[in-house]
């Protein structure tokens, strides 16, 4: 048996994720008021479970809202914003109710995650799955040493990001990423090498990114890189194919943006009285530093080239991490 087939099998098993039963519009509110915002649930939901993310809000609230502030208004279009969009949670909702969506997010491969989700519902399954079947029949045949590329020049860890093995089997899988010239599936190989990358690596996040020793963890010198991929990918088109079929009933697809951008670039891209709701889940002052924890993202996926490159990303973000204010000016606050 393949491993595409392994892959399918196992992802079929009794109690993995099944798509929701229902219509999406269909709310149900508890004691009047919106559904728990914790992103936890949007781990298991189609779409919204490809990326791990450290914050954000849920599904559910989002359609609690919509549902609040947006009634029915038959033949009418509408715009939602989502000034700080993350890995897209707004966006996908908004387009699975029908709505236009903008989003703003200036971390690059968060919004790499919001771009692909919200152009799930223009990818064809069967291109798809045959860019699958010629990833495991890349990975399976291999290649010479010498085609296989090289790391991020300047991407340095304590101790090898990925073990020896391991490595060499993600060059390869970066190698058929980079040759695929269809961009929406590009994203998409490109998303899930992303999601899972950390898992293959000798790091983890607890939350934050750490060494898999400083976690207690034993290092690993060879990873399942062809399994892992494979698993998230055939999980991604079960998905699209669920994202279509919610989407057919509006007869075309809805209109979104994501904008790879500070929101304080706005008024750039966006026409006055252009929107009509804003929902988002703004950035805030914590101990999880977002470009940092990205870091092995950015490098590997080429969005950074040096250290450097990070500065712009640190010192723009809106929710900072404290350690890149402190030596700042002190701002006093009036309410």
């Amino acid at each position: 048996m393949s491993l595409i087939r392994e892959a399918e099998a196992a992802y079929n098993l009794p109690g993995m994720c099944e798509p929701p039963v229902g219509s999406l519009t269909q709310i149900s509110k508890l004691n009047g008021g919106f559904k728990d915002s914790a992103f936890a649930d949007n781990k298991s939901r189609p779409i919204h479970r490809w990326i791990p993310w450290i914050a954000g809000f849920s599904s559910e609230f989002v359609r609690d809202v919509f549902s609040q502030y947006l009634p029915a208004k038959p033949g009418s279009t509408v715009t939602i914003l989502d000034p700080f969009c993350g890995v897209g949670t707004t966006l996908v909702e908004g387009q699975l109710n029908g709505y236009d969506t903008v989003g703003f997010e200036i971390n690059p491969y968060a919004a790499l995650a919001a771009r692909s989700k919200v152009e799930a519902a223009c990818v064809s399954p069967d291109q798809f799955q045959n860019h699958i079947h010629k990833f495991e029949e890349c990975m399976r045949r291999g290649a010479s040493e010498q085609s296989l590329g090289a790391p991020p020049l300047y991407f340095n860890t304590r101790i090898p990001f990925f073990g020896r093995r391991a490595e060499r089997k993600i060059l390869r899988a970066l190698q058929f990423i980079r040759g695929i010239r269809v961009p929406p599936i590009a994203d998409l190989f490109s998303l899930a090498f992303g999601s899972v990358m950390v898992s293959l690596s000798n790091y983890s996040y607890e939350p934050s990114l750490s060494s898999r020793p400083a976690a207690g963890k034993a290092l690993q010198e060879d990873a399942p890189v062809l399994e892992t991929i494979l698993t998230k990918l055939l999980a991604m088109n079960s998905d699209i194919l669920w994202c279509r079929s919610e989407i057919e009933k509006f007869g075309t697809v809805p209109s979104s943006r994501v904008i790879a951008d500070s929101f304080m670039s706005a008024p750039q891209y966006l026409d006055p009285a252009s929107i009509d709701l804003v929902i988002t889940s703004p950035p805030y002052l914590n101990n999880y530093h977002y470009v940092r924890n990205t870091r092995p993202q950015l490098f590997w996926l080429g969005f950074v080239r040096k250290p450097k490159d990070l500065k712009r990303l640190e010192t723009e973000n809106f929710g900072k991490f404290w350690q890149t204010v402190r030596d700042g000016d002190e701002l006093s606050l009036n309410f």
